[in-house]
Order: structure tokens, then C-alpha cells, then sequence
């Protein structure tokens, strides 16, 4: 009875898996290959060598020499073990946040050791070894000492600049994302491989709950329903579904990195968000079946699931370009309020001028156009918005509803006051 009762409830409790589902876990499962094999081997390794540790200066023999291997391996590679980590990455909460914190949380206990313990040789040698590896941009304190010390708010000044410009752009490369990811340059490849990103140490902000947009799980619900909105727009705009538009979509908003790459192999180009060629050239299926690729490092970059070096450079610079563009912009906000504020005041004073001009271009504007803004500013501050928009409207003939819609408006308010500047 018991037998029968489990073999009719078993297909509810644990249902197997459809062709799709299986389908779509083999090709993931082939997709990370490498980087599994990878992880399995570099755990291997890790043992070894504690063992040969324990055997060879320590004397150890047997289950000691196994358990000193054992917890070496931990330290050296990170054990996921709930059990291992702080309490406060043992609960619902803290599991996920604890997945990446695990290498971290080993690492800064070590240095933080050294620190309390007064070993300098041992944290300068770590520092040295870390910088040699993964480049200077990953020793923990390097980039927040650099952006506060040397680096100016509109973006005019930068080490990174200064290192390219002083020693060019290949020396820069060595000392900034170290050796192992310029090292397929002496190979005799055009490209090195961005693993500067995967050996990063510096402290990581963990966003909380007042800043939920950067939690994973929301951004892993916004690309999700971004892909889907584009998705269908695609669709719709196209009439039909087109195989390389939906790649690209699942390029830019995949949360998978193999699924990313797959899309990038499928397309034979890298883009960003914006839809803006990263790589032109980056080798696609067709290429690989046809044996015609040259960039061969960008063809291991996508086995692996990571970028090439010049890739994330693009992506660092434009990044960097945005963010000074928002810094500007934010400045020129900031300045246009106080103007505005001081004309609606009354004559302002030539130091207020003098000052404004002055930060006017230090934020970006240019001379030539000194008074058409100045212009602007003062109607903007003394004259009715609708009437500036009628003003802006009138001449276009496109625009004509709009300029029927402010005349309604502006006929049922009373009439603006304009000042006497006699």
C-alpha cells in the first residue's frame, strides 16, 4: 500500500525533467565547463600543495597531514560551507550576501592579522604579490587613494592617465592589471584577458535595504523584465522574431555569464547597454565552424566567460566618461539655480557675474557662448515658461498643436510683468 501510495504522489513531489529543461541544463552545463573544471582543478591543486606542506616542513603524517591539507585548501580557495562562515551569514538573509563573501571574509582576516600582529614584511609582501598578479588596481586602498590624492571631480586629471601619457599605454597595462592578464601579449596575442576583475580585493559596499535597487535579486528582476519588455518591442516593431536582435537583447541584460557569452558567440559582436559596439571583431559560431578568426584571445575570452583586457577598458573609460559628464552636468544644474535665483532678485553685483562666468566655464561651458547663456538665464528666470515655449514653437510648423495648447494657457492667466532694466 505504502509502495503504491509513494509511486502515485511521486510524479508530483519530484517530477521529471521535460526536454526543454534538460535541453537547456545540458547546454549551461557545457557552456561552464571550463570554469568548473577549473575551479575543481585549482581546488586539487591547493590540497597538494598543503600536503606537501604538512608532510615536508611540518612532519605531519596521516589524518593530520589530511586535515592541515583540508583547511589550507579552505583558505586558499574558500569553503561554501554555511557552517564556516560568521553567523550573520548563516541565516535566509545572510546565505546569499555569504556565497560572496567567502574569499573576501578568509583574505582581510589574514591581512587584518598581519595588521594586529605588526608583520609589515608579511602585509607589504602580500600587497607586492597581489599588485605583481592582478595589477596595482586590485590591492585594497590603491583606487580610493588615488581617486581622493589624484584624481580631480571632472575627470581633467587621473592616474590612469597620468601612467599612459609618462610611460605609455603598454607599461600602464602591466602595473594596473598585472601579469597574468597581460601575459597572452608575450604569446605573441594582440589582446590580454581581463582577469584583473576576478582577482580584485578591494572591499566591496554591500547595498542595504534603503538602496534596494542595487540588491542582486532586483537587479536580477529588472534585467529580467527589461529583456522581456525589449523583447516583445523587437517583435513588435519587426513583425517577427529575429534570432540575432534577441541575442543582443540576452547580451545586455542576461544575469547568466554563460548565457552572455553564448549571445556575444552567437552575434560575433560585443555591445553595452546602450546598444554600442564594444568589439566588432569578437569571433562568432560561424567563425569558429569555418576555422576564420583572428582575434584568437577574444575567442578564449568567451570560453572562459570573462572579457578581454581591451574590452574592459573600453567599458572603463566610457564609464568613467559618463560619470564625468553626470558630474558636470549636476555643477551646471547647481550654478544655473544660483543665477537664476540672484536675477530673480533684482541687479546682481559684478562679483556674482564675475564668479558665475568663472565656474561657468570651469564646468564646461564655453566662451563663444557666454551670452547666449547669460541670455537664457534671464529669461528663464523673468519671463513665463509658457511663453518661452510658444516662443521656441512658433517657427515650426510640427509644433503647432503645442503652440495652441500654451496660447490656451497662457490666454486664461494673467499677464506676465516684464521688468524695466533701465
Amino acid at each position: 500500500m505504502d509502495q503504491a501510495v509513494s509511486e502515485m504522489i511521486g510524479p508530483l513531489t519530484s517530477p521529471s525533467a521535460g526536454y526543454l529543461q534538460n535541453l537547456i541544463r545540458n547546454k549551461t552545463q557545457f557552456a561552464t565547463f571550463f570554469a568548473d573544471k577549473s575551479e575543481v582543478v585549482a581546488r586539487g591543486i591547493s590540497f597538494m600543495t598543503g600536503h606537501a606542506m604538512a608532510t615536508d616542513l611540518l612532519g605531519l603524517e596521516g589524518r593530520a597531514a589530511r586535515a592541515f591539507s583540508h583547511n589550507f585548501a579552505n583558505k586558499v580557495i574558500g569553503d561554501y560551507s554555511p557552517h564556516n562562515r560568521p553567523r550573520m551569514f548563516q541565516g535566509a538573509a545572510g546565505m546569499p550576501v555569504g556565497l560572496f563573501m567567502t574569499f573576501m571574509w578568509n583574505y582581510f582576516q589574514r591581512v587584518f592579522s598581519y595588521i594586529e600582529n605588526g608583520s609589515t614584511r608579511a602585509l607589504v609582501t602580500q600587497f607586492a604579490t597581489q599588485g605583481a598578479v592582478f595589477g596595482a588596481e586590485t590591492v585594497p586602498g590603491f583606487q580610493f587613494y588615488a581617486d581622493t590624492f589624484f584624481t580631480n571631480w571632472d575627470g581633467t586629471a587621473n592616474p590612469v592617465d597620468a601612467l599612459n601619457n609618462r610611460f605609455g599605454t603598454e607599461a600602464a597595462e602591466w602595473f594596473l592589471y598585472g601579469t597574468i592578464g597581460n601575459l597572452p601579449k608575450l604569446l605573441g596575442m594582440e589582446d590580454g584577458l581581463a582577469l584583473y576583475s576576478r582577482g580584485d580585493v578591494n572591499p566591496r559596499s554591500i547595498p542595504n535595504l534603503m538602496q534596494w535597487p542595487n540588491l542582486p535579486a532586483a537587479q536580477m528582476i529588472s534585467n529580467t523584465f527589461s529583456a522581456l519588455r525589449k523583447g516583445v518591442e523587437s517583435v513588435r516593431q519587426r513583425g517577427g522574431f529575429d534570432l540575432n536582435q534577441m541575442a543582443e537583447i540576452a547580451q545586455m541584460y542576461s544575469t547568466n555569464r554563460a548565457i552572455r557569452n553564448l549571445a556575444t558567440l552567437t552575434t560575433g559582436t560585443v555591445i553595452d547597454r546602450q546598444g554600442q559596439v564594444i568589439n566588432a571583431n569578437s569571433p562568432s559560431f560561424e567563425d569558429i565552424l569555418a576555422g576564420n578568426f583572428e582575434d584568437e584571445i577574444a575567442l578564449v575570452a568567451r570560453l572562459v566567460g570573462m572579457r578581454t583586457l581591451n574590452e574592459a577598458l573600453k567599458v572603463k573609460a566610457h564609464a568613467r566618461n559618463r560619470a564625468t559628464d553626470l558630474s558636470r552636468r549636476d555643477r551646471m544644474g547647481q550654478l544655473r539655480d544660483v543665477v537664476r535665483s540672484e536675477l530673480r532678485k533684482g541687479e546682481p553685483s559684478a562679483e556674482v557675474i564675475q564668479n558665475s562666468l568663472y565656474d561657468y566655464i570651469r564646468y564646461g561651458g564655453s566662451v563663444d557662448n557666454i551670452p547666449n547663456w547669460l541670455t537664457e538665464q534671464f529669461l528663464r528666470s523673468r519671463v513665463d515658461k509658457s511663453a518661452l515655449e510658444v516662443m521656441k514653437f512658433i517657427g515650426n510648423p510640427q509644433k503647432s498643436a503645442n503652440v495652441l495648447r500654451l496660447l490656451q494657457v497662457l490666454s486664461e492667466a494673467p499677464p506676465a510683468e516684464i521688468p524695466n532694466q533701465e
